[in-house]
């Protein structure tokens, strides 16, 4: 008999989603979605299962076979909706949220969606993980140069995101954008200065 909470459970971690982070973008606790996933909770309602879909879907074609199979092997129970759009709910993470999905083409040459429990992405994590080396171009690097090459990125980033600022100030002496979007898009910039300073 299909055992809908098994299904997902093995297409998240198929994924590489962790329980905690399904759980944080559904908005439920990760308890909750564990004794879900386990059968210690009632069977989950059509809105949870769409919402959890949205999640460990890759895109709307992985979303809509995923419904195709549960809407057929539960007989009629769940009549689970398409998703007509192209971007899953992962699209809806943060910067920080998606440094952990990483694309490959695998053996095969079929390109693979996978989910870390670290900001595989995230450059900073590799530069500053002391645990493993760090190559470029099959060069392994001292820990003076990982360091000047620390630097280098965020001296650019910063600089980049002041051009920015600067620019849109001008826009906005001229008229082209107002007050409004200026002071949104200065928050924005000095966040992720201060993120990347520090």
């Amino acid at each position: 008999m299909f055992n809908v909470s098994q299904y997902l459970k093995e297409k998240r971690m198929e994924k590489g989603f962790s329980a905690n982070k399904v759980a944080k973008v559904i908005g439920v606790s990760q308890g909750h979605l564990s004794g879900i996933e386990n059968g210690r909770k009632n069977i989950p309602n059509e809105k949870f299962i769409e919402k959890y879909l949205q999640v460990i879907s890759s895109n709307s074609k992985e979303y809509n076979a995923h419904v195709d199979l549960i809407n057929k092997e539960s007989m009629g129970k769940y009549q689970l909706g398409h998703n007509v759009t192209t971007d899953s709910m992962i699209s809806a993470f943060s910067d920080e949220e998606v440094a952990d999905r990483h694309t490959f083409h695998n053996k095969e040459g079929d390109l693979v969606e996978r989910g870390f429990e670290f900001p595989i992405n995230d450059l900073n994590y590799h530069l500053s993980n002391e645990h493993n080396a760090v190559f470029y171009k099959n060069e392994k690097l001292t820990d003076t140069q990982v360091s000047d090459i620390e630097k280098l990125i965020k001296e650019y980033l910063v600089n980049s995101y002041e051009v920015r600022e600067n620019t849109l100030r001008d826009l906005n002496k001229e008229g082209i954008i107002d007050d409004k979007i200026l002071d949104e898009e200065v928050k924005t910039i000095t966040r992720k200065i201060k993120r990347i300073k520090y």
